[in-house]
């Protein structure tokens, strides 16, 4: 039963009630002498008169409020106040009078609906008896404060549930609370309470369109006005359901219902008894057929303990023995001696991975990295079994782990999002062998219909044996690929399943290096993808982003603002383009959000978003500025295997094709993450990178690149006077473009003054050692439409010979090195430095000879040359013009390299 239905009849009403039975039995009574009238028809007009008073009192004793909040879009807010007197109408078609229904901020020329405004209309029903009903219904925007609170987004300061709350509990009243906001889910636990029922449009935070389950909740009250509150809500989440189906719209809204019956958080349908049930999500039929945890012979002995000691077994010794006897020159802290692998896709839209691995702890420093487990639990969606674990002592002896005592995952109707289970193996050291054991059901999520799975099988320590086996359904159409292994899988099918194992022996620890090129280029990983083409990833991620791209006014009107000083093409994109990357980049990647772009409208309301949210909000405005520009996927600081459909991007961008008739002769990949970027610079990861570029009705590969021949610049330019004490005073001017100019300004952007001193200072001291430098004057790091430059002043003890700015020195410090390595993340650079001295006494005689060396596409030059009476000028020039350095080529770029620095830092 719910509020509104005769269980809950306010107590006012009781003595009514027994009085109008009492009345009842004795006309029965009469009748019944009469007539013969049976006792259940007494008993039905008994529930008749009860459901007339429950309603009779629910018009005398409820009250509503509806609120309208800021929404930054005249024409949203006009839709809103057509949804709240939709709710007006259903609430006195249920029998509200139309008095104790008030709505704030329906009236665009009406006050604003501010926190207090909202808090005052509240503290108007503080009066209201017990058993009374108010109904709080909020529509609009949500986020997040700065704390990570949910609030309510109006006039001003914003209303956070924890106020909300406050407001409440001083309204004695059972109360039924409506948050038909974006981000919403959050409100349920702050709110609810045994005397609270709290229903939200959408789940957790994450959700931040506007959500349709308001109107549609409207439509439901209005077609069934008498309806309990769990029956509206369900109908209306399954009209919202059909509405998002007929469009072939990714579901963007996932309601909640907070139950104040038994404190549970509900999805749709809420439990409501007049529904259908749902259907129970099939189960996997049974573990995969190969891969399980046999091998790992444990027993429990004492079912009520957690961890219980077993007495050495000559199957524990011999593992330990084996163990121990596994060669380890390089001395690694651990050895995985052996994992199983392996990835079964159900009929039944669920997932499932398998995980055993056997670990020697070779020194006490592989402990923190083995352990602890923590075993993904997110339910309903990510559920794991613990299978077995234990510890082998170097004795033989075991500590094994109680499967059963593992805590239980924590289900989404207790209100949490998030359950973490942790095993901690106790007395794990050096010696010691770890075997664990476990299966990760998921839930395939519903809004991505296609499957992108990548399962990484090479490790960061040696892995001696591996066993990788892959299921999926014999009529299924789903694509695999062992990334950078070629061995061969055996197939064979059973119980309907096609059945794909590989055997890998002695699979190297993946250890990356700095100046690596993308670790997917060499990682051993097992790929699984249910697109067919990348035309099919095309038109699926269009269904998915469909209506991300519609905007309003306020977009247009910004449009226009930024484009009236700007008299030409480049300086339209390069407007808006500063304007996007000023904007705060927040990541609020949950569920479907984290592939679909919110709407231009909203990105610029919040003043924030992420990758996709920025580069959609930037393809916007240009388009009201007549510019076409094309929304991009990448994989940043990665690559993507453009043989295999699959999701494999991380990041979004823009790209504006070339227009040389209207003064564009270049492309243009525009990437607004970072706000230390200037324009039409691009971040680090980016190029060279192959981007998905969506093109109207079609999507194509195109290599990111840079703008003509760009090239990183540093230009340093050292003048020196000697003094008559030998000493050297002198200036350093210094500039940055391309990706130095991009690290430069993000080195200091938001420090201190002192901080951001000290951080030059560090770096230039480590140029020219026993060095003072003073009176540093730095760009703005935040003013992207300034050249990045600095000067400082310099008092040096002894001849002032700087090194080079870009770090030759450390980058190739290793002698030797077995891999490529990627300089300047991929972008051609030209360091040149200048270095004058005027000597007051003692200058030189001679000069070294000229250097001119090149290796493998990095060329180098250094020269003195004489510059007055008593003045010498040193040029040097640091070329290269292909940043993939070879590893055949490592060794004679590092010794030419070495002989070029130490000219520079050599008296003349």
């Amino acid at each position: 039963m719910e509020p509104n239905q005769a269980a809950h009849v306010p107590a006012r009403s009781h003595r009514c009630l027994y009085f109008c039975s009492f009345l009842l039995l004795v006309v029965w009574q009469a009748l019944d002498e009469v007539y013969g009238m049976p006792l259940f028809r007494y008993i039905a007009m008994v529930g008749g008169v009860c459901w007339v008073i429950s309603i009779l009192s629910l018009s005398a004793a409820s009250s509503a409020l509806i609120v309208i909040g800021t929404t930054g879009s005249a024409s949203v807010s006009l839709e809103l106040a057509g949804v709240a007197q939709k709710m007006h109408d259903g609430m006195v078609q249920r029998g509200l009078a139309d008095g104790d229904i008030e709505i704030l901020g329906s009236d665009p020329q009406g006050p604003k609906v501010t926190k207090d405004v909202v808090l005052a209309s509240l503290a108007k029903h503080q009066n209201m008896a017990a058993s009374d009903e108010f109904w709080l219904i909020l529509l609009g925007f949500s986020g997040q404060t700065e704390e990570d609170e949910p609030a309510f987004q109006v006039h001003g300061p914003r209303l956070t549930a924890a106020e909300l709350k406050s407001a409440l509990d001083s309204i004695p009243a059972r109360q039924f609370v409506f948050v038909g906001t974006s981000d919403s889910g959050d409100f349920i636990p702050v709110l609810l309470n045994s005397n609270r029922t709290v229903l939200s449009a959408t789940r957790e935070n994450g959700e931040i369109d506007l959500p349709r389950f308001p109107e549609a909740w409207a439509a439901a009250l209005k077609s069934n006005p008498r309806a309990g509150w769990k029956e509206i809500a369900a109908a209306a989440a399954a009209n919202i359901g059909k509405f998002y189906t007929a469009n072939s719209l990714a579901m963007g809204e996932h309601a909640l219902l907070g139950d104040a019956a038994t404190g549970r958080v509900l999805e749709a349908p809420f439990g409501a008894d007049s529904l259908a049930p749902v259907s129970p999500v099939p189960q996997s039929d049974g573990s995969m057929a190969l891969l399980n945890a046999s091998d790992i012979k444990v027993e429990i002995r004492k079912p009520n303990a957690e961890w219980e000691k077993q007495p050495a077994t000559p199957e524990t010794k011999a593992l330990i023995e084996a163990a121990r006897a596994v060669p380890n020159p390089e001395g690694f802290s651990s050895l995985l001696l052996e994992q199983r692998l392996g990835y079964r896709m159900g009929d039944d839209s669920t997932g499932e991975d398998f995980i055993m691995q056997r670990i020697y702890l070779a020194r006490d420093d592989g402990v923190a990295r083995w352990a602890n487990f923590l075993l993904p639990q997110d339910p309903p969606a990510v559920t794991t079994k613990l299978e077995a674990a234990r510890i082998i002592q170097p004795d033989g002896s075991s500590t094994v782990f109680n499967p059963s005592k593992l805590p239980p995952a924590t289900d989404y109707s207790s209100g949490m999002s998030n359950a973490l289970t942790m095993v901690y193996l106790p007395d794990a050291h050096a010696g010691c062998l770890i075997e664990i054991a476990y299966h990760t059901r998921h839930l395939l999520e519903a809004d991505l219909p296609e499957l992108s799975e990548e399962l990484p099988v090479q490790m960061d320590i040696p892995v001696l044996k591996t066993e990788l086996q892959l299921q999926i359904p014999d009529k299924g159409h789903v694509h695999f690929k062992l990334r950078n292994d070629s061995a061969p899988p055996v197939e064979s099918t059973q119980g309907g399943m096609h059945l794909l194992t590989w055997n890998l022996k002695d699979l190297p620890a993946f250890e990356p290096l700095p100046y690596d090129p993308p670790a997917r280029d060499f990682l051993v990983a097992l790929d699984i993808s249910s697109l067919d083409s990348w035309d099919a990833f095309a038109q699926w991620y269009r269904r998915l982003a469909q209506g991300s791209d519609i905007q309003d006014a306020t977009v247009k009107a910004k449009a226009d603002e930024l484009a009236e000083d700007a008299p030409t093409r480049l300086n339209k994109i390069c407007k808006a383009f500063e304007f996007v990357s000023a904007l705060r980049y927040v990541a609020i990647e949950f569920g479907v959000n984290g592939f679909r772009p919110r709407t231009p409208a909203l990105v610029l309301q919040n003043r924030y978003g992420d990758c996709k949210d920025k580069s959609n909000l930037l393809i916007a405005l240009l388009a009201d500025m007549g510019i076409e520009a094309q929304f991009c996927l990448l994989n940043r600081g990665s690559d993507t295997d453009i043989s295999f459909p699959s999701w494999q991007f991380n990041h979004a961008i823009a790209y504006v094709p070339k227009a040389p008739d209207a003064g564009q002769p270049d492309d243009l990949w525009l990437d607004t993450t970072d706000s230390t970027a200037p324009f039409p610079t691009l971040s680090p990861g980016d190029i060279g990178r192959p981007a998905l570029v969506f093109d109207h009705d079609s999507a194509r590969f195109l290599n990111v690149a840079t703008t003509g021949d760009e090239v990183t610049e540093m230009t340093e330019q050292w003048s020196f006077r000697q003094q008559t004490d030998g000493s050297w005073n002198g200036t350093l001017e210094s500039s940055w473009s391309g990706l130095a100019e991009y690290d430069q300004r993000g080195k200091v952007r938001g420090l201190s003054p002192q901080q951001r001193d000290f951080v030059l200072q560090t770096d230039l001291e480590g140029q020219l050692e026993d060095s003072d430098f003073t009176n540093l004057n730095l760009t703005a790091a935040d003013d992207l439409s300034l050249p990045f430059c600095l000067k400082a002043e310099i008092k040096a003890s002894s001849l002032p010979c700087p090194r080079p700015g870009f770090a030759v020195e450390s980058i190739f410090a290793p002698p030797l090195r077995d891999r490529p390595l990627l300089l300047n993340n991929g972008q051609k650079l030209h360091l040149i430095q200048t270095l004058d001295l005027v000597y007051s006494h003692g200058d030189p005689a001679a000069t070294p000879a000229p250097l001119d060396a090149s290796a493998g596409g990095v060329h180098v030059r250094a020269a003195w040359e004489k510059a007055g009476d008593h003045g010498w000028r040193r040029t040097a020039d640091l070329k290269i013009d292909d940043p993939l350095i070879a590893e055949t080529d490592y060794a004679s770029i590092r010794r030419m390299l070495q002989n070029w620095t130490a000219y520079l830092t050599h008296e003349p």
